[in-house]
């Protein structure tokens, strides 16, 4: 049996949708009462949006109780974080800084000024 929607059953969602409500794969909605935000200055935009592009391949293990996004202004990558625990914030949180760091560790070392070293 199929389910069907009313117009302003679907307003509703797109309603809920706007006032950020996070929604699962199963549809489960969540409204994450806890946050964390973090911002990253990188010598170039071109750079931070490298950054931003190789992390977010790497989606949240629990969308349901996570909810991470990420921009680019300028050289300055920010990421904030919305969870409806802080056990699931801190981990998600953790685990997103070990790959910050690593990422950011990456273009120290082999980043443009490298390459340009490497080829003089």
């Amino acid at each position: 049996m199929a389910a069907t929607a009313t117009r302003t059953e679907f307003e509703n969602v797109v309603s809920t949708l706007d006032r950020g409500t996070v929604i699962d794969d199963a549809k489960t909605k969540v409204d994450p009462e806890l946050t964390c935000s973090v911002q990253v200055e990188y010598p170039s935009e071109e750079l931070a949006r490298i950054v931003m592009v190789t992390l977010s391949v790497d989606a949240e293990l629990q969308p349901d109780k996570v909810a991470r996004s990420m921009d680019v202004q300028g050289s300055r990558l920010s990421i904030s974080f919305r969870a409806t625990d802080a056990r699931f914030l801190r981990a998600s949180f953790s685990a997103f800084m070990d790959m910050l760091v690593l990422a950011t560790r990456t273009i120290e070392e082999f980043g443009p000024s490298s390459i340009h070293a490497a080829s003089a």
